[in-house]
Parts: C-alpha cells; sequence; structure tokens
C-alpha cells in the first residue's frame, strides 16, 4: 500500500509541475483508487517540520493521499466535515511539534487537471493570511471573498472607505476589548450567541459593546447594509 501511495504522490508532484505525461497516469489512477473529488488541503509552517508534519498526517484515515511539495505539506481528503478535520490536524501538530501552522483549504479538484488551480487558491490563502496579518488557523478559500476584495481595490476606494467608519471619535474608543469584540463578531458570523459564548460574556453585554460600535462610528453591526462595509473598511484596517 506505502509503495502505491509513493507512486501516487511522485505522480501528484508531476501534475502540479504541469507534466503531461504524469497528469495522464494521475487522472487514470485517480479514477481506479476513487481519490477525486477530494478537498485539497496545504499545511505551512514556513518551511519548518515538514516531515513531522507528514508522518502526523499519515496516521488520518480520513486523509487520502499527504505529499511534501514546495516546502508544504499538501492533503487530499474527502471528509465532508472539513473544517473539523482540518482544526483537528492542527491541534495536533501544535501538540506534537509545539509549533503554530495555518492550513489552508483550496478547494475540491474535480480532476486531476484541477489540481493546479486549487494548489494555488491554498498559496493565495497563505499571502492573504500574511498581508492582513491574520492569526495562524484554519482557512477556507470560499471564506476568504472579503479579503480578495480588499487585495484587489484601487487605493483611493480603500481609503475612502476607512475614512467613513474610523474616524476621530470611533478610533478613541477603540481600545483591546472592542477589537476583540468585533473580530469575535465576524468570526462567529454575526451570531450574537456563540459571539457573546466565545467571549464568556452576557448577551446583554455584547449587544451594549455593538452599540457603543454604533453610536460612535455610525454603523449598526446588526444591520447588513451597515455590517458589510464596516467589514471591508476592518479588513482594510488590518492592511494598514
Amino acid at each position: 500500500m506505502e509503495s502505491i501511495k509513493s507512486i501516487l504522490r511522485e505522480l501528484m508532484r508531476g501534475v502540479l509541475n504541469k507534466n503531461i505525461e504524469d497528469e495522464g497516469i494521475f487522472a487514470l489512477e485517480a479514477k481506479k483508487r476513487k481519490l477525486l473529488p477530494a478537498y485539497l488541503m496545504m499545511i505551512d509552517t514556513s518551511g519548518k517540520y515538514t516531515e513531522e508534519v507528514l508522518e502526523i498526517t499519515s496516521n488520518y484515515i480520513d486523509i487520502q493521499l499527504q505529499l511534501i511539495y514546495e516546502d508544504h505539506v499538501l492533503l487530499l481528503s474527502r471528509e465532508d466535515a472539513i473544517e473539523d478535520l482540518c482544526k483537528d490536524i492542527r491541534t495536533n501538530i501544535m501538540t506534537e511539534l509545539l509549533i503554530d501552522c495555518t492550513i489552508a483549504i483550496g478547494g475540491t479538484p474535480e480532476r486531476s487537471e484541477d489540481l493546479h488551480i486549487h494548489y494555488n487558491h491554498c498559496l493565495e490563502i497563505i499571502a492573504l493570511k500574511r498581508r492582513f496579518k491574520l492569526p495562524a488557523s484554519v482557512y477556507h478559500y470560499e471564506k476568504m471573498d472579503f479579503y480578495r476584495v480588499v487585495a484587489d481595490m484601487n487605493p483611493e476606494l480603500k481609503e475612502s472607505i476607512y475614512q467613513k467608519v474610523f474616524n476621530r471619535k470611533f478610533e478613541e474608543v477603540l481600545d483591546h476589548e472592542m477589537v476583540t469584540t468585533v473580530e469575535e463578531y465576524f468570526r462567529n458570523n454575526l451570531n450574537l450567541t456563540d459571539t457573546a459564548a466565545r467571549l464568556f460574556i452576557h448577551r446583554n453585554t455584547l449587544l451594549y459593546r455593538l452599540d457603543k460600535i454604533h453610536r460612535h462610528s455610525g454603523y449598526d453591526l446588526k444591520n447588513f447594509s451597515d455590517c458589510w462595509l464596516f467589514q471591508l473598511a476592518w479588513i482594510i484596517r488590518k492592511e494598514k
């Protein structure tokens, strides 16, 4: 079994290097072994401990294939609860190796020729994470749209949106507690109950903080039309 996986790893490297012959063979093997469609994930440890990370992931039955490619560990998995799987892998890496890491989920390639597209998605996630100074975590390409929009936005429009939200009055009350509240609120998809639980505060306390943001910024984060513009400005602020 391991010899077959070794062959598949080499073939997948060939596919990512755009070797047409390897792509054809890998396509046949992937179909025979039902490797695809599957999620493609990338584990980024800044080029360190890749062999050790590969060994940790080899213990997961939900991982169909894993390999090292260009200083990253790549994984293929058909697991439906992919973010939960990635969080578990990340926790194990942190526990066993005492290092932090980011796992990028690039999407679900249907065919071997799609692998390179989703590999580039993973690279884009890592680049966005560094550009916007995001914490090490698990990131799904499908949930990075706000960051991708801001990254492609022209500087004049960015500054205009930023100035609309971050006026002097709002900047004066934007302390660590407020920043943490906003970050957690967005991380929990604007869910009040989940955000309050994650912050270990009462729901009414969270509502008070959101009301304070509304009073000082003019933007109500419980209102969709206000919230999406505020979130854009918040991401622009991360880039500064």
